[in-house]
């Protein structure tokens, strides 16, 4: 919000589709399909498979501590991982510094 001037809700980055879980009792659930992010140059997506590609086999579990994971949802997990992907993404595009702040170069371009 910084680099955009105004205030947004960052669910709204967030696009969903709904997955089947069992056919019968039918069970399904909500799962992140992609996000955007703000730039200069417009907003850029990133997509669910970018997400699983640079995760490959490593599990959230195995890098957040054991204890609050348990507390989350397969949702709140799914927005984790498609966040982490994002400010690398973020980060590659010199958008934000090492301190996850949006750089001079970010802020003058906007």
């Amino acid at each position: 919000s910084k680099t955009m001037g105004q205030s947004f809700n960052p669910d709204n980055l967030f696009t969903y589709s709904e997955e089947l879980v069992c056919v019968y009792p039918r069970q399904s659930r909500r799962v992140v399909t992609e996000m955007k992010y703000p730039s200069p140059l417009g907003f850029v997506t990133v997509t669910a498979q970018e997400v699983n590609d640079y995760w490959a086999d490593v599990k959230l579990e195995e890098i957040l501590d054991p204890d609050r994971c348990k507390n989350l949802k397969h949702e709140d997990k799914t927005k984790r991982r498609h966040l982490f992907v994002v400010a690398v993404h973020m980060h590659r595009n010199q958008l934000l510094d090492d301190k996850n702040q949006p750089t001079a170069a970010a802020l003058a371009s906007t």
